[in-house]
């Protein structure tokens, strides 16, 4: 998707390149009734590089937030789902969740927290995040992270909304 679709200015077109049957490479970036797809990728790519802390993902989300930041300076009601992406990336958390209680995913539907993303402890999170390593996956617990740094584990998912 990123060699495919990308332009040099970060911006993203809707044709790969070397499509030949086309006169021109189009792309939009300002929303209508339904986002625009740079609008959509800016979302998009912030949300990868949240959830699997990938450079090339990171990178391309920042550059197209560069790429936006002139056009919604001009026209900030062009570029409303843009605008709200920056927003969720800016405030992006992870609540990883070891052996949850029964009653967590009606706890978590209740919740409001927009950018929120929800793991459950793997081998494959442990590589990841460093503190997991020597975490029982028996025992109960719940870390609330942002910027991908952790808060200290709490043993129940009331007491996250006091961190």
């Amino acid at each position: 998707m990123l060699r495919a679709f990308a332009g040099e200015d970060g911006g993203f077109y809707f044709t790969a390149h070397g499509s030949s049957d086309l006169i021109a490479r189009t792309r939009e970036f300002f929303d209508g009734a339904i986002p625009s797809g740079n609008s959509v990728m800016v979302a998009n790519l912030s949300r990868l590089y949240q959830l699997t802390a990938e450079k090339r993902y990171g990178d391309a989300a920042a550059a197209l937030q560069a790429l936006y930041a002139g056009f919604a300076a001009a026209v900030p009601t062009g570029c409303a789902f843009a605008l709200a992406a920056f927003l969720a990336a800016s405030r992006g958390s992870e609540l990883v969740v070891s052996n949850p209680r029964a009653d967590f995913s009606e706890w978590l539907a209740q919740m409001y927290e927009p950018g929120l993303a929800v793991a459950e402890t793997s081998a494959t999170l442990a590589e990841k995040f460093l503190y997991l390593k020597n975490y029982s996956a028996a025992t109960e617990a719940y870390w609330l992270c942002r910027n991908f740094t952790c808060a200290m584990p709490v043993d129940s998912p009331t007491k996250i909304r006091l961190i």
